[in-house]
């Protein structure tokens, strides 16, 4: 079956794929759960190559005016989360890697360039809950935000948490358990300076025995 023509992708890349899958039938697989997604979301998943990756039990959601855009070759491994609200744009770049638990929520904008690996447990959020009024439910106050770009060959390790209105640049790596809520400046390294305390009782007080 077809993909409808309203669905907005290159008809170059979706005859290359059927080629493809007419080569090498075993890759029908591969290829299907591709057309699948693309044809449930209706146009507003884009894959300008049909060469991703989706596993089986991947979490995808895209609001009637956002748009999720994949420009190339990405592999997403189990129990990814992809979510794009409201009438944000999720452009993801092409040889694109995202390791288990990981997620991106989208209300602002997101933007990742080519060659970009995300470990595993990393949460890029583009957006906060408001919380400045005390006599109305957090859940009802909405959200405020500010899109995300992350530059090319950048390498973000586990357990980081990327917040609204960062800028990484080109040839960045984001070492594990770093909270980003700052912009990074290409060609760099970003470390967490985490800070051990020991505290001791001592006559029935507690002091901070952590070495300088």
């Amino acid at each position: 079956m077809l993909v409808k023509s309203n669905i907005a992708i290159s008809p170059s890349s979706y005859f290359g794929a059927l080629k493809n899958l007419l080569m090498n039938p075993s890759q029908i697989p591969y290829y299907l759960k591709q057309f699948k997604l693309v044809h449930r979301f209706k146009g507003r998943l884009k894959l300008r190559k049909y060469t991703v990756d989706f596993p089986r039990n991947i979490d995808i959601t895209i609001d009637n005016n956002a748009n999720l855009c994949f420009e190339g070759k990405s592999y997403l491994s189990d129990s990814v989360r992809l979510s794009v609200f409201d009438s944000s744009v999720v452009k993801i770049g092409e040889d694109f890697f995202m390791n288990r638990n990981s997620s991106i929520v989208s209300r602002y904008g997101i933007t990742i360039g080519k060659d970009c690996m995300i470990a595993e447990s990393v949460f890029i959020y583009d957006h906060d809950h408001v919380f400045s009024d005390l006599n109305i439910p957090f859940r009802l106050q909405g959200y405020k935000g500010a899109p995300i770009t992350i530059g090319d060959n950048v390498w973000i390790g586990s357990h980081v948490l990327i917040g609204k209105g960062v800028h990484i640049g080109n040839n960045v790596v984001i070492a594990a358990g770093s909270i980003v809520v700052k912009d990074v400046p290409e060609n760099s390294i970003l470390k967490p300076e985490h800070v051990t305390k020991i505290m001791v009782f001592v006559n029935n007080q507690v002091e901070d025995k952590t070495k300088n």
